[in-house]
């Protein structure tokens, strides 16, 4: 390719595709391929095939797609991603593998996994990661960390592990009940249950979300949402929409964002 943004496809057969500089974007299809996206923010999709893949410098995704595929993220905060998977993946970050009953992929340098719509199991590493689930009813454990899960439709099992990590519903359809005290977060379909989870994002559309007696951080996002910091020392968001907010015990801070919010700050010492 050359120095700007590119989009190369492969053949049927064996081929060997390099990106160069720019954001490429790079399709092996059949065939054994090796691709390499360079500098830039690649997305990489080896297709069919036992592929391997290469990300090279910044934030590159690489989708191996079919076959047992070796995934290096290289320099950057790499994603190695499996939407596309016809069946449940297994994805260990820590190990660098990823598999099914069918296919083993082999990672390198892979910081953050997307799973396929199936029943996925995630586990993190010891640094920071992201996690997204999906469809299906996903099992995310983040490790050691500051993690962030996104478990995705379906009843899920989100477990930050060590560090301070964050639960998101900011792709969500629906509205979510989110309740760090009792580890729950749960819509009229579904339910997930949460383990050592300090920190919650909403979703676009009217959320509740109640905190517990640490510190935590709650974004509403969208919506007109209802927060509750409880005890500790709490940091609530609003964002868009006719928030309210209630701080409770603890010293927190209070930030309605856009349109006419409801703060109360509660007992304690308090930013609103």
């Amino acid at each position: 390719g050359s120095g700007f943004n590119d989009t190369m496809y492969g053949s049927a057969g064996d081929n060997v595709l390099t990106g160069g500089s720019g954001n490429d974007a790079i399709y092996g299809l059949d065939g054994n391929d090796r691709l390499i996206g360079g500098n830039g923010l690649d997305t990489l999709r080896g297709d069919g095939g036992n592929d391997s893949l290469y990300g090279g410098d910044e934030d590159d995704v690489l989708h191996g797609g079919a076959g047992s595929n070796f995934l290096d993220g290289g320099n950057g905060n790499d994603t190695a991603n499996f939407e596309s998977a016809t069946l449940a993946y297994s994805i260990d970050l820590n190990a660098q593998r990823a598999w099914t009953s069918q296919y083993a992929d082999t990672l390198a340098s892979i910081e953050n996994a997307v799973g396929s719509g199936f029943n996925d199991t995630m586990y993190g590493s010891t640094g920071n990661n992201v996690l997204i689930g999906l469809n299906g009813d996903d099992a995310l454990y983040g490790g050691a960390g500051d993690d962030v899960l996104h478990g995705g439709a379906g009843s899920n099992f989100l477990d930050g592990g060590n560090g301070n990590d964050f639960v998101s519903f900011e792709s969500a359809a629906v509205g979510y009940s989110i309740d760090l005290n009792a580890q729950r977060a749960w819509t009229s379909q579904y339910t997930d249950t949460l383990a050592s989870i300090e920190n919650a994002a909403g979703s676009g559309f009217n959320d509740i979300l109640y905190g517990s007696a640490g510190d935590n951080v709650l974004m509403g996002g969208s919506g007109n949402d209802a927060i509750y910091g409880l005890d500790g020392n709490d940091r609530l968001e609003g964002g868009r929409g006719l928030d309210t907010l209630r701080g409770d015990g603890g010293n927190d801070s209070l930030y309605g964002g856009d349109e006419d919010d409801v703060l109360d700050g509660g007992s304690g010492h308090k930013f609103v």
